[in-house]
């Protein structure tokens, strides 16, 4: 049996960083989750999407992760 399957439109909207710092700088007490809610936060706010609904994914990446939130990308959108 062929599965067909659904043609979406896809669309990227932005995309934003967080701030990039010194190892034991100035974010070091800042949990690497919760840099990346501001940042999703942030790029809510910038392409004025209010109703959180209409976003289905969220790409998220790390360079250095947290032992405490293994899954950072799932965390940070709940």
């Amino acid at each position: 049996m062929e599965e067909q399957m659904s043609q979406r439109e896809v669309v990227f909207v932005d995309a934003m960083r967080s701030a990039f710092g010194r190892m034991g700088g100035t974010l070091r007490d800042v949990l690497p989750n919760n840099l990346a809610v501001i940042v999703i936060k942030g790029l809510l706010e910038k392409t004025k999407i209010a109703e959180r609904g209409k976003v289905d994914c969220v790409m998220l990446g790390s360079a250095f992760g947290s032992v405490n939130t293994p899954n950072m990308s799932r965390w940070v959108t709940l």
